[in-house]
């Protein structure tokens, strides 16, 4: 439990099922800011505390259990890296995978049956057995893209309590029964960043920054940046003195370089393709992939449309001894980006997903090649055929 009104929520949904429910918060941060904790950690356990109490849960059946080191091991640490490495990572997937789905399940494994939280998700399991990841009812609630990484054998001991419910059918059970946090706001962000302080502040505290020009594709300086790790591709540059706006379509880790565009659809932005590595299937492989690619609907960012794609295993090498995928998108995506994770449905069911390691030639790059192989075409041919 968080705290939130989601996992209290699905506390009473569980104890009016019957289930014999003990609560578990998490302790993952401990950093304090200027301005106080840079997490409501505090004020989020006493929360629980509350609801339990409400909720009839015995206070020796209410657990804080602490994960700080974990979490910086991790999730927090890793997270930096890929900052630093100019990637663009999502610590929320980390954390489900390693330490709520990880640490956490593995602590209480032997004690009990399930493990619930208040994701908006839904579990199926097939005729054999195994677990599917479906999307939750709410579609603009749906977190199946933060919980792809969960291994299959944990999701098959998961309860995902109020994925059958909309969020505003909560709320109003959260008012219904009284809960003391019915009108708790939703917590959004990363919790280790802080309400007070904006994400380039926090990664000031803990990375060196290498500064750098805007420079557009002719190689016209547009301006200079504080560090490269404030940007990811597709964001807005926000160019001083510039009426209309510029987006970041490539980093260069060497020269503290990045390339701006105009124009929020620039072909510079849109990739048709992707590499995948450390792939989490859900429940399984498909046994044709080896064989024929697999046909499915992609998102690189949490509440991205779906894209039709093509996925191609490829097999593992020395250099590269896990098996990786290449994705290849029915039409072009914008901001494509290495240290994002691709995720993949067919339909309402996730089939898991991986992170991206490199990502193919832009539109942009690949018209420019067009152009000059015409170019070298023309200059090859004999004059009559040019005039034919």
């Amino acid at each position: 439990m968080s705290g939130g009104v989601d996992s209290s929520v699905a506390a009473f949904l569980l104890q009016s099922q019957g289930y014999d429910v003990h609560a578990v918060y998490m302790h993952n941060w401990e950093a304090r800011d200027a301005g106080g904790r840079a997490c409501t950690s505090e004020q989020d356990w006493q929360d629980v505390q509350a609801v339990c109490r409400h909720l009839g849960i015995a206070s020796q059946n209410v657990q804080r259990v602490d994960f700080v080191k974990d979490y910086w091991t991790d999730v927090f640490e890793p997270t930096l890296q890929d900052y630093a490495a100019g990637r663009t990572p999502n610590p929320d997937i980390a954390c489900n995978s390693y330490i709520k789905f990880g640490k956490l399940f593995d602590r209480f494994a032997d004690q009990f049956d399930w493990i619930a939280t208040g994701h908006y998700a839904r579990i199926e399991l097939d005729t054999d057995g195994n677990p599917r990841l479906l999307k939750a009812v709410d579609p603009s609630k749906d977190q199946t893209y933060f919980l792809h990484q969960v291994s299959p054998s944990i999701l098959r001991q998961t309860l995902f309590p109020v994925g059958d419910l909309y969020k505003s059918r909560v709320k109003e059970i959260a008012a219904e029964i009284g809960l003391p946090t019915a009108s708790k706001k939703e917590s959004m962000g990363i919790c280790f960043v802080g309400k007070r302080k904006q994400f380039g502040e926090f990664l000031e505290e803990y990375l060196e920054q290498k500064s750098g020009r805007f420079v557009t594709l002719d190689g016209s300086v547009k301006g200079e940046h504080r560090g490269l790790s404030y940007f990811t591709v597709g964001q807005c540059a926000r160019l001083p003195g510039e009426a209309e706006k510029w987006y970041v379509a490539k980093k260069d880790m060497l020269t503290g370089d990045i390339t701006v565009v105009n124009g929020w659809y620039h072909p510079a932005l849109l990739a048709r393709s992707a590499i995948v590595s450390s792939w989490n299937w859900i429940p399984q492989a498909p046994t044709t992939l080896s064989s024929s690619p697999l046909r499915a609907q992609a998102a690189h960012r949490y509440h991205e449309s779906l894209s039709g794609c093509s996925v191609y295993s490829i097999p593992s090498t020395n250099d590269h001894l896990e098996v990786r995928y290449a994705i290849e998108f029915d039409v072009p995506q914008r901001a494509v980006a290495e240290g994002q994770w691709i995720v993949l449905y067919d339909g309402d069911v996730c089939l898991g997903g991986g992170t991206i390691v490199d990502v193919g030639p832009s539109v942009f790059q690949l018209e420019q090649s067009e152009k000059k192989r015409r170019s070298n075409m023309t200059h090859e041919c004999p004059p009559y055929f040019i005039f034919k």
